[in-house]
């Protein structure tokens, strides 16, 4: 993913062992890993530096904080029962939602600081995957990646108060097998693993920029044209408010 226009004074980076699958009957996330205890996938390295990780705080958030920086990213308790599961993001020619949605609230920026909140997808191993015996096996050295430009928030500039005093979605987010896609869609290869990186990006009076960045290691995904684990379906069907005919399909 081309991240040239920004200029980076933080960065965590992180490296996953993975594995691709076989494909189902519906369109899907991702699925779960082999040889992790507490994730669908293997490996996964939480931080780096100045970087660390907290433990799910109030009102459901899981705490990232990058320097002065914190992001408190919305529903960990559902992202942590997909990523226990190996969670699996449908891919199409024409764009599906992601889901869960990547909504967070920030905290430790300067309230009277002008601030671009950038959203990003950003591949998560160098290995291709494959479903097998229920589980994400890596298989191969993935190809080449898509070039997707990282999205700008729609109310971005913004001050940090007006930041600071509201939660910050990116609910209309599209993933895309497709290429060249447009602003907000990010075009992304099957069976290969993938993270969500949210930066944070300040303007100074020298018209000079310093960016934060944030991998959230909960959001990694395996993009799919179909689902692969039934368990993951699941719990799109009961998760997803959108889902209620599926779930209306299930009672009968």
């Amino acid at each position: 993913m081309n991240q040239s226009h920004i200029k980076t004074n933080a960065t965590s980076t992180s490296s996953y062992s993975t594995s691709e699958r076989e494909s189902c009957s519906v369109d899907g996330e991702f699925q779960a890993f082999s040889g992790s205890s507490t994730s669908g996938f293997s490996d996964c390295n939480t931080s780096e530096n100045t970087r660390s990780k907290e433990d799910s705080v109030d009102d459901d958030c899981l705490s990232e904080k990058n320097g002065d920086l914190i992001l408190a990213l919305t529903g960990a308790r559902l992202w942590n029962k997909f990523l226990e599961t190996g969670t699996e993001m449908i891919i199409s020619r024409k764009g599906r939602r992601m889901f869960p949605y990547v909504e967070f609230y920030l905290r430790g920026v300067d309230p009277i600081g002008m601030y671009d909140v950038v959203f990003d997808i950003i591949p998560a191993s160098n290995s291709c995957f494959r479903f097998i015996k229920h589980k994400w096996i890596p298989f191969g050295i993935k190809g080449h990646e898509f070039t997707n430009r990282p999205f700008k928030h729609p109310d971005s500039p913004s001050m940090g108060c007006d930041w600071m005093t509201r939660k910050i979605s990116f609910q209309k987010i599209r993933l895309t097998n497709k290429p060249d896609s447009k602003a907000g869609t990010f075009s992304l290869h099957s069976y290969q693993m993938y993270v969500v990186q949210i930066s944070i990006v300040k303007y100074d009076r020298e018209n000079t920029v310093s960016t934060t960045q944030f991998p959230l290691h909960s959001t990694s995904f395996i993009a799919v044209t179909a689902y692969n684990n039934r368990e993951v379906v699941g719990l799109k069907i009961n998760s997803n408010p959108y889902s209620k005919a599926f779930r209306n399909q299930v009672k009968r």
